[in-house]
């Protein structure tokens, strides 16, 4: 059967995130408008792009994902790849709330067995960051 071949997820670590990278403590905070800022270290484009085009999918309407140069941001998000194969794509996403310190999740991976890669992997790949990361939204 062809299963065998589906591209696996791997969460290689449970770290406990108190709080969540969005929790908000009024209802007047949940409201105001959040920039988000998003970097890809040593990310393939389309990964990158599936991250941040997931990410859109969680933040609420109101919340703007920018590129923020100069550090003006509420929220700084790195999606980092630890490990890039035609078979496998490795990495963790770091972030950090403005004033807090910076928080780091598990690593996560996506692989196949004597192929490359499917072309739902960046997707698969965004999601599986998200979802072990444990960001409240």
């Amino acid at each position: 059967m062809n299963l065998a071949k589906l591209t696996s997820l791997t969460f290689l670590s449970a770290a406990a995130l108190g709080g969540g990278l969005f929790a908000t403590s009024s209802s007047a905070t949940a409201n105001a408008t959040r920039t988000v800022s998003v970097t890809c270290v040593e990310t393939p484009a389309a990964y990158c792009e599936a991250f941040k085009a997931q990410l859109a999918k969680e933040l609420r309407s109101s919340d703007q994902i920018i590129s923020d140069e100069n550090g003006t941001s509420d929220v700084s998000i790195s999606l980092v790849v630890t490990d890039n194969s035609r078979s496998r794509i490795a990495g963790h996403l770091s972030w950090q709330n403005q004033g807090s310190k910076q928080s780091m999740g598990p690593e996560v991976e996506v692989t196949t067995q004597d192929s490359a890669l499917r072309s739902d992997a960046p997707d698969m790949f965004a999601t599986a960051l998200l979802k072990a990361s444990n960001l409240s939204f």
